[in-house]
C-alpha cells in the first residue's frame, strides 16, 4: 500500500462508521465497463437524467449484498446483468470495518455461462453467508 492509499485509508477511518459503504467497484455490469464509486459518509443521492445508470448502481449494490434479481424488477436471470459482449461481470462493495481495521468485501461475480459465486475478502462463500454478513452490518435489502 503505497502512501498515498494509506492517508485515504485513514481519512476514511476517521469519518466513515462501521457498516458505512465506502467503495463500489463495478465491472462489466449492465452498462458499465469499469466504474469505481467512493459515497460519502453521509447522506447520498444518485440523481441524473434518464439513461445515465442510476438503476444500474443501485441494481449492482443490491446484488452484490445477496438480494434477488427478482427484487430488482428486471430480468431474473443473473447473465442478464453482465455488460453485452462480456463473458462475465462483477460488483464489488467496500463496507467500513473498524474491528478488523479495514474495509470489508463484499461482491457478487457474474458469469455468462456457470451462474454466479459470492465472494467475502476474496473466500468464497454462499449467498447465504454473504446476506448475514451484510445483515450484520444494517445493511438490510428484502430477499
Amino acid at each position: 500500500m503505497n502512501t498515498n492509499d494509506q492517508q485515504k485509508t485513514m481519512a476514511i477511518a476517521e469519518y466513515f462508521p462501521d457498516g458505512s459503504i465506502t467503495r463500489i467497484i463495478f465491472s462489466n455490469f449492465l452498462t458499465y465497463e469499469y466504474v469505481e464509486i467512493f459515497p460519502g459518509p453521509n447522506l447520498n443521492v444518485i440523481i441524473g437524467p434518464n439513461g445515465t445508470g442510476k438503476s444500474t448502481i443501485m441494481c449492482g449494490l443490491c446484488l452484490a449484498v445477496g438480494g434477488t434479481p427478482k427484487l430488482l424488477g428486471r430480468s431474473e436471470l443473473l447473465a442478464d446483468y453482465i455488460k453485452h459482449g462480456s463473458k462475465k461481470g462483477s460488483v464489488e462493495v467496500f463496507i467500513r470495518d473498524s474491528k478488523l481495521g479495514k474495509d470489508r468485501a463484499l461482491s457478487i461475480v457474474l458469469h455468462r455461462i456457470g451462474g454466479s459465486n459470492y465472494f467475502v475478502d476474496g473466500e468464497k462463500v454462499t449467498q447465504t453467508k454473504l446476506r448475514s454478513i451484510a445483515e450484520s452490518y444494517n445493511i438490510q435489502v428484502k430477499y
